[in-house]
């Protein structure tokens, strides 16, 4: 998959879904929408997004081991979010609900990975001395750089 084909996934998504907190829609603090559900309602949360855009890279013709879900914490405001991490063209992408562009994640500011999320929904929590490095870390991918949990 080439980077143009990433810009237009997340694009489309964000353009196809409107912001809602679970309780607003759900009447619960946390509900992860399955990709369906959020695109029959068109509502959604930071993980709904994420889980979409997962789902359509995979379909887009990217490995399991090129794209996963990661869940950072940002500093202002101080919350966890949730984002989708992107293997494109040998470089780790951050697609996010919240920019319109897509950011390499070595150029991440004031957010800090906390867990990635891998293709089975196993949680791979980031070691404290990588914290702040953005998915590559160095390394080859965001499974790479965390210890299991």
């Amino acid at each position: 998959m080439r980077l143009g084909a990433g810009i237009v996934i997340c694009r489309a998504v964000d353009l196809a879904i409107t912001p809602a907190g679970d309780e607003a829609q759900w009447g619960v603090a946390d509900h992860w929408s399955p990709p369906f559900e959020t695109l029959q309602t068109h509502r959604g949360d930071c993980e709904d997004y994420a889980i979409v855009k997962y789902v359509a890279l995979l379909q887009a013709g990217l490995s399991h081991d090129d794209v996963k879900i990661v869940i950072l914490r940002n500093l202002l405001p101080k919350e966890d979010h949730a984002v989708v991490a992107a293997r494109v063209d040998g470089q780790w992408l951050i697609l996010d609900n919240r920019r319109l562009a897509l950011v390499r994640d070595t150029k991440m500011v004031g957010s800090i990975p906390k867990f990635v999320l891998d293709e089975d929904g196993t949680r791979r929590f980031v070691p404290s001395n990588r914290a702040g490095q953005g998915p590559s870390a160095g390394r080859s991918g965001p499974a790479r750089f965390v210890r299991p949990a």
